[in-house]
């Protein structure tokens, strides 16, 4: 599911331990910046081949009870994240639309 910048951030409020995963790339972290606390689980390898450890790593830092939220630059790999995991535990899991471009202005 999708949430705004505003949405990101009442959801961050309301759960203080939410997991944040951040799936860019090494490169796009140095050059961009980072959130603080982010777990750094990159979706894709430095080759855009599928990161094969993604769902395995994602499901180690997952929470039960507390919300999962995917970010990455522009959104696009966030949504494809969110398809991935299937984790019923979790109080939603959610990318942050247009990525971090949206919340770091």
């Amino acid at each position: 599911m999708e949430i705004s910048v505003q949405e990101y951030e009442a959801l961050v409020q309301r759960f203080p331990q939410a997991v944040i995963v951040d799936v860019r790339f090494d490169y796009e972290r140095e050059h961009v910046g980072t959130l603080p606390g982010a777990k750094h689980i990159p979706i894709y390898m430095p080759d855009w081949e599928p990161n094969p450890d993604f769902c395995r790593l994602v499901t180690q830092e997952a929470k039960a009870g507390q919300p999962l939220i995917f970010v990455c630059r522009s959104g696009h790999r966030s949504c494809e994240a969110c398809d991935l995991v299937d984790l019923p535990a979790v109080e939603g899991v959610y990318s942050l639309r247009e990525g971090l471009t949206s919340l770091l202005g």
